[in-house]
């Protein structure tokens, strides 16, 4: 029994151990591309960018890794953001602290974002839908500035859209202004008003909260969802 049940999970763990290898393949190149075809930005904003392709990427494999462990996969987005943002992009050695925030809310954005996963998986929604819920999730809490700009424009809730935004998060990390670069300028009224970038730690915090709520969530659903299938077979 236990050798059948190894053979049951080994397709997860190849899969699993296929992504842990490709993951940080595919955002080494992505950053290499993103430095050379864009380079009209400084180092933050293509820290900024690599970060999010990192929550982004990291997330998209959450399915082949969905019975794995609770850190496992955002510490090793944070990694890769700490080796890749370096060496594909560059930064100097007083730039590494900056690296380094960033990594760190990499893998707490991950966390948040497998949390959330985990409570879809827990109210019986597929690995994949909820990989894809997840991932959607961050797209449209990302561009909250470009949507909700107008709003926040005429009601001067302009630091409640941008700390709504991951994007906000990051940024400020990153140490970089991206609602006055160029594109986001254009794009969203939000760069010509007055606003505070959230503080980091703050948003650490939140994500830490967020990140636990929705793994207790995802465990007690779990739970009652196994409880109800025990008294289904006792009946």
């Amino acid at each position: 029994m236990i050798g059948a049940a190894a053979t049951q999970r080994a397709p997860g763990a190849r899969a699993s151990v296929w992504c842990a290898w490709v993951t940080p393949v595919i955002v080494f190149v992505a950053a290499v591309a993103l430095r050379h075809g864009v380079p009209g930005h400084g180092l933050h904003a293509h820290w900024l960018a690599v970060a999010v392709i990192c929550v982004a990427v990291g997330h998209l494999s959450w399915p082949a890794r969905c019975p794995g462990g609770l850190l496992a996969w955002p510490l090793l987005m944070a990694g890769t953001a700490l080796a890749v943002m370096p060496a594909a992009i560059g930064a100097s050695q007083a730039d590494l602290a900056v690296v380094a925030a960033l990594a760190l809310g990499v893998a707490l954005l991950g966390g948040v974002l497998d949390g959330f996963a985990a409570l879809l998986v827990a109210l019986r929604v597929s690995p994949g839908a909820a990989c894809a819920s997840g991932l959607a999730l961050f797209a449209v809490a990302a561009a909250a500035p470009l949507w909700l700009g107008p709003w926040a424009e005429l009601s001067g809730g302009a630091d409640l859209v941008i700390a709504v935004s991951p994007l906000s998060y990051l940024a400020a990390l990153a140490q970089y202004d991206y609602l006055r670069g160029q594109w986001f300028y254009v794009h969203s009224p939000l760069g010509s008003l007055r606003f505070d970038y959230p503080d980091p730690a703050a948003g650490s915090a939140a994500c830490v909260v967020l990140a636990a709520a929705c793994r207790v969530l995802a465990r007690c659903v779990g739970a009652r969802t196994a409880s109800a299938a025990r008294d289904a077979r006792d009946a």
